[in-house]
């Protein structure tokens, strides 16, 4: 039997294959009638692995080791096995939730997670053969004409926010605490707060530019190069000072896509060890930017602390179980997609937040005042699309994600602005699968804005000028 030619040779098999692991789930499920200790976390880590090692297509990605591919292996790795590792280790933590869920709560919540996850895979190996390997023998360039130009565009935004928005150096510098920040931004007109958000989203390049140009002028070792990352990564901390732990953390992830494998080569196992500190130190910034809080050294100390911050980062099922509630909650249900991703629209997004699966979601936490859940995206197109739904559009966002993943392996090597730019856009598209439409309405509203600017305007490099 012919195929299309667009579609894998295997395909087919995998398709089937993740049909028949998926059935296995639910039939075991309906036949125990969803209560067998901790299946569903053993089923999970089983589930994940059997795919992983069934498509080579999504393997782990050991030459550019800062990949939108193992971005998207770290997000599924986190959420379907050390999630369910941690509930094994040491239970699920129960954290906010209105109440402890049913096993049939559970085993729906579990479901969506795996159907979207299979979908997604699905997706990203429709089109069957491999991609060109990067390579490095060609000279990586980074002009500074265009790019000085806007160099100084990011540098005025700088300024602007300094002195128009926190009125002094010092009070920058204590944007990372939030209760300054909240205080700061209640003193100042709307204009200048969104403008200040949507210019805070692109400064930290003013230390990418930066970087990046010192390390392709200077010619020296190892270290030398170590030691101007080094103080590039400072140097980009320091303009992503505020309360966003996003804004400080992906411009540092797409200054090193930029500089891996370009500039560094790093191994694979030393950079997985690193990630997991990084982790550590993400728990860590978490708490100390509420330096109010008097139990900060408290939980800086306790373990279950830190797996209830796993398990609720990367969501847990049980921690999206409320959305059980919200038919409870509502009738009818509204339809809430569009609502999600325009209720960050200054001025014409307030109309829309009460209609919002943010909203809705925060709801049935009991969270309708001073909500701050986020609703998981195939949480929310189930609700929204049901299971036909979750699957073409987990389906749909696989095969573009892999589409990211293939220009950025391909296309970028010569041009580590590019690379930079295009890894960042590849961290905003990750909401997809990690986070909330609500949240990719503010990555697509606030945070893209200056980074397409950039991207439009910036010196382009052929391949031609990229020849030794």
């Amino acid at each position: 039997m012919k195929f299309p030619r667009f579609i894998s040779a295997n395909f087919v098999i995998r398709l089937i294959a993740f049909t028949s692991l998926l059935l296995t789930y639910v039939v075991v499920s309906k036949i125990f009638n969803h209560d067998i200790g901790y299946f569903n976390e053993l089923f999970s880590i089983v589930l994940f692995y059997s795919v992983y090692f069934l498509t080579p297509s999504i393997w782990v990605d050991k030459s550019s080791i800062i990949s939108p591919k193992n971005l998207m292996l770290l997000v599924f790795i986190m959420r379907l096995v050390v999630c369910p590792l941690s509930i094994l280790l040491f239970g699920p933590q129960s954290w906010k939730l209105p109440f402890a869920p049913e096993s049939e709560d559970l085993f729906l919540v579990h479901t969506i997670t795996f159907i979207a996850f299979l979908s997604f895979i699905l997706g990203w190996d429709l089109i069957g053969g491999g991609i060109t390997n990067e390579t490095v023998a060609k000279r990586p360039v980074f002009k500074f004409r265009n790019n000085f130009i806007l160099f100084l565009l990011l540098f005025g935004c700088l300024i602007f926010i300094i002195y128009g928005y926190y009125g002094s150096l010092n009070g920058y510098l204590n944007s990372m605490f939030l209760e300054d920040y909240q205080s700061i931004q209640e003193s100042n007109s709307k204009i200048v707060v969104y403008l200040t958000i949507l210019f805070r989203y692109g400064i930290p390049f003013i230390g990418i530019m930066l970087g990046l140009f010192t390390l392709n002028s200077i010619r020296g070792g190892v270290w030398t190069k170590a030691l101007i990352a080094f103080i590039s990564i400072l140097i980009i901390l320091f303009l992503a000072l505020g309360p966003s732990r996003n804004n400080m953390i992906f411009p540092v992830l797409a200054f090193l896509a930029a500089c891996i494998p370009i500039y560094f080569r790093i191994n694979f196992r030393d950079f997985t060890l690193g990630a997991f500190g990084f982790l550590v130190l993400l728990f860590m910034f978490q708490n100390i930017r509420k330096r109010e809080n008097a139990l900060i050294i408290n939980d800086l100390n306790r373990t279950e602390k830190f797996v209830e911050f796993i398990q609720v980062y990367f969501v847990s099922p049980h921690i999206m179980s409320p959305m059980v509630r919200i038919e409870e909650e509502f009738d009818p249900v509204p339809f809430t997609l569009h609502s999600s991703i325009l209720e960050t629209v200054p001025i014409l997004g307030t109309s829309f937040r009460d209609k919002s699966g943010s909203y809705i979601y925060n709801v049935a936490y009991g969270r309708a005042v001073g909500p701050d859940q986020v609703f998981p995206t195939y949480g929310e197109i189930y609700l929204n699309l049901g299971l036909a739904g979750l699957i073409v559009v987990f389906f749909v966002t696989g095969f573009i994600y892999r589409k990211i993943d293939e220009f950025f392996r391909t296309k970028t090597i010569i041009d580590p602005l590019l690379r930079a730019l295009v890894f960042y856009l590849a961290l905003l598209f990750n909401a997809t699968i990690f986070y909330s439409y609500s949240v990719l309405g503010q990555f697509t509203f606030y945070n893209s804005i200056l980074i397409f600017i950039i991207l439009i305007f910036r010196d382009k490099v052929s391949v031609n000028e990229a020849v030794y």
